[in-house]
């Protein structure tokens, strides 16, 4: 039921010590670097996993995992764009009530809020990566 040892995540942290965001009220800084945190963790994980050679018990356990630790960071870098772009909190609140977790959605409410911030190549490709992730389908380069 419980993880072996060896599969253990905590033994990944520096010195076992497990760190979390104070929340400081600037609210676009404040998901900025919970995204860092969660973008490090998962460089972590990824990095135990194909360090362990061919631990198939490591890869499958904490694979997903490592995955959600990536996609999250990109969900909560979205959401920092977004309080950048608003300051009307309870407006802000109900675009993420809205959009819940789907970062598509999210980020067609990030271009909204920027538009002309980014060339129409890198948005199309973004756009187009969100929603091929969505399906299974990653986009060529």
């Amino acid at each position: 039921m419980w993880p072996d040892d060896e599969l253990d995540f905590w033994k990944l942290l520096p010195n076992g010590q497990v760190h979390t965001h104070n929340w400081n009220g600037i609210h676009w800084k404040d998901y900025l670097e919970a995204a860092d945190e969660y973008y490090d963790a998962g460089v972590r994980i990824a990095k135990e996993i194909i360090l362990s050679g061919h631990d198939n018990r490591k890869t499958d356990c904490w694979f997903l995992a490592d995955i959600f630790m990536f996609r999250h960071a990109i969900e909560l870098v979205l959401k920092a764009k977004l309080y950048s772009s608003n300051a009307n909190k309870p407006n802000i609140q109900q675009i993420f009530k809205t959009t819940q977790h789907n970062v598509e959605a999210l980020f067609a409410e990030v271009e909204a809020a920027y538009e002309n911030d980014h060339s129409i190549t890198e948005t199309d490709w973004i756009r187009n990566y969100l929603v091929a992730g969505e399906l299974g389908n990653i986009p060529a380069t």
